[in-house]
């Protein structure tokens, strides 16, 4: 049998604090009228409740951009404030989740101190959808990605990796506590998913195709002498493309690694993410248009 916690909160109906349980059972619903709150209160929570679902080295959680999961067991909501600082569920919605996880949350529960972010005003109060995020974004370009043909040959210049542990591209999230270990477990989760997705053997053959094939360049760099020839192509569009992309591959390789004396961005590590994520976004979009308006097309093959 479930025990329902206690939380505070600002309660919607008197706009005063109030502890209540978060048993349905106790709560008010829109067509009722009693003292009692609605089902729908925000209840705001330090972020460092990602903790312990974030660093887990048992995989046994999933976070995603709007909720929480336990595999087979359970799944919670959840809403980001404007700074990221805190975020916010529905005092309903913590009945769902296990006693002894209720009391975990409980332990990181306070009023609020930070704004609702509109997004989340139109998704949580108003149950409006709202334009993806950059991530979100990404993640649905990474899933669509064009491919190419040279002769008869369908060729991918990216494919999704088969990854079977935590690195998977539905479990990549923004960083959230802004620690390292974090950090670097994300830009590892981007690394595995995109720069392990570039096809080497088909970039080679696009690259002897257009002439610039160099045997001493890996995929990253064969990628960019490709788009080089392609005179229809801004240099700055190059750029934009490949910038993110040698930026996250220098992160993994020099950074993560600890050999070589790189340090971590100067900037707050959540901040350097999240325009990290955009930035690849840009770069994943243009990479597929170019390869959707047939500039890696071939009529014959090698």
């Amino acid at each position: 049998m479930t025990e329902y916690q206690q939380f505070k909160f600002i309660n919607l109906k008197t706009n005063k604090i109030k502890v209540n349980t978060c048993n349905p059972n106790r709560l008010s619903y829109d067509y009722e009228t009693n003292n009692l709150p609605y089902y729908f209160n925000p209840v705001f929570f330090n972020k460092e409740v990602f903790a312990k679902y974030k660093i887990n080295n048992e995989k046994k959680y999933e976070i995603d951009l709007n909720y929480i999961r336990k595999k087979n067991e359970w799944l919670l909501r959840y809403y980001t404030t404007n700074d990221e600082e805190q975020i916010f569920v529905q005092l309903r919605d913590l009945s769902f989740i296990p006693s002894e996880e209720q009391i975990y949350w409980k332990s990181f529960n306070e009023l609020p101190s930070s704004k609702m972010s509109q997004d989340s005003i139109k998704n949580f109060i108003l149950g409006k959808w709202t334009e993806p995020d950059d991530l979100t974004k990404l993640k649905i370009n990474l899933k669509t990605f064009p491919k190419c043909t040279i002769g008869s040959d369908e060729l991918s210049v990216w494919t999704e990796p088969p990854i079977k542990n935590q690195h998977t591209l539905n479990n990549l999230n923004y960083v959230k506590l802004n620690a390292t270990t974090e950090w670097e477990s994300e830009i590892q989760t981007l690394y595995l998913n995109i720069i392990d997705g570039f096809n080497t053997k088909t970039i080679n053959r696009i690259a002897k195709k257009r002439g610039c094939y160099n045997k001493e360049h890996k995929s990253l760099k064969q990628l960019e002498n490709c788009l080089n020839t392609l005179k229809e192509i801004p240099s700055n569009e190059v750029k934009q493309i490949m910038d993110p992309l040698f930026e996250l591959n220098n992160y993994r390789s020099k950074v993560i690694s600890h050999t070589t004396g790189e340090t971590y961005p100067d900037k707050n590590l959540q901040i350097n993410f999240k325009r990290l994520i955009s930035n690849l976004k840009i770069s994943i979009s243009f990479l597929s248009s170019i390869i959707e308006h047939g500039f890696f097309n071939f009529k014959e093959a090698d």
